[in-house]
């Protein structure tokens, strides 16, 4: 079961898109439905037919909104390619940016481009705009991407849509498979009888009914007590799967977002790595962003700073001490 994730900037349509596809609305808190706005991860899932067979797609939608950010590298991380959605009356903007190049960052290989509210342009200012949003993608893991003009409440393009969703399972590398499993928890709730449920996208390895895994930062032993994936209770959860867990001897607060379950003893655990840091910078051009250079100002990172860095489904506090001569900042770029 391949997993994707929506990406782009708030208000440009990527929820009502997954619902339009799915049948099933990510928005799930009060909160969202009251202000119209994503904020948190929304999980959902559909069926396509790929060269012949029946092949279930998981969604991982995510915020488009800054000030989300860390909520959307929770859900980015684990994926194995995007739905990327641009509106047509806006095109790209700073979330578009700033989206695209987390996807990168996260090493996606393939996605699809959807074109929103494309349904009242008239036919060659549209031809216009899906050209610009093209050029913007040049240099890209998206370059050459099919870009398909949609609009969910015209219900335009949606069959398209599908059609180009079955054609990217087919590019999709089949998830790494070794016999190791990770499950960064994005989601705990309870659940009246069940007792905790984690949620995760499974990779490395596979999880049975019955396994016992390791949490931490929390070290604990559990149990799994149960397995679910898009609705159905299974007994064997492969890799690349979206999986609820049924877990026992752990409680809500001690395995939420940003934990990590492993196999007991299969893991070398350390406080500190070794990282080589490549600046981000999001006021560089569109289009043709081949090496990235930005020549007009320098990027510096000192030991002195805070920083957070972003693993798995987690943000997490770190200090950094810089490598090699210079031993209190090191400017990259400039």
């Amino acid at each position: 079961m391949p997993t994707i994730a929506t990406a782009g900037h708030i208000d440009h349509g990527k929820s009502t898109l997954v619902q339009a596809l799915t049948g099933q609305d990510p928005d799930r808190l009060k909160e969202e439905k009251a202000r119209g706005m994503t904020i948190d991860l929304g999980f959902s899932w559909m069926s396509l037919q790929v060269e012949g067979s029946p092949v279930d797609l998981a969604f991982v939608d995510v915020p488009g909104h800054s000030k989300f950010t860390n909520n959307m590298l929770a859900g980015a991380g684990s994926v194995d390619g995007c739905l990327f959605v641009v509106s047509a009356k806006e095109k790209m903007m700073p979330q578009s940016i700033e989206h695209l190049k987390i996807c990168e960052a996260f090493q996606m290989k393939a996605g699809v481009i959807a074109l929103t509210n494309s349904y009242d342009i008239p036919e060659k200012e549209l031809a216009d705009i899906e050209q610009s949003v093209a050029w913007a993608f040049k240099g890209t893991f998206l370059e050459g991407a099919e870009i398909i003009k949609t609009d969910a409440p015209a219900d335009l393009g949606i069959k398209e849509l599908k059609a180009a969703l079955s054609r990217l399972v087919l590019e999709i590398t089949p998830p790494l498979d070794l016999k190791n499993p990770r499950l960064w928890i994005d989601r705990s709730f309870i659940i009246k009888g069940a007792g905790l449920v984690s949620t995760s996208t499974l990779t490395l390895g596979s999880v049975e009914d019955g396994d016992e895994l390791f949490a931490l930062p929390a070290k604990k032993l559990v149990k799994v007590r149960g397995l679910e994936s898009l609705g159905k209770q299974i007994k064997k959860a492969e890799p690349g799967t979206r999986t609820a867990l049924n877990l026992s001897n752990i409680s809500k607060e001690e395995l939420k977002r940003g934990s990590v379950l492993i196999k007991p003893n299969k893991w070398f655990l350390t406080k500190t790595i070794d990282a080589k840091i490549t600046p981000i910078i999001l006021n560089e051009p569109l289009g043709n962003m081949e090496g990235r250079i930005q020549k007009e100002s320098s990027w510096k990172i000192s030991k002195k700073g805070a920083y957070i860095v972003n693993i798995g489904s987690g943000d997490f506090k770190v200090k950094i001490a810089i490598l090699g001569n210079d031993k209190t900042s090191r400017t990259i770029g400039g």
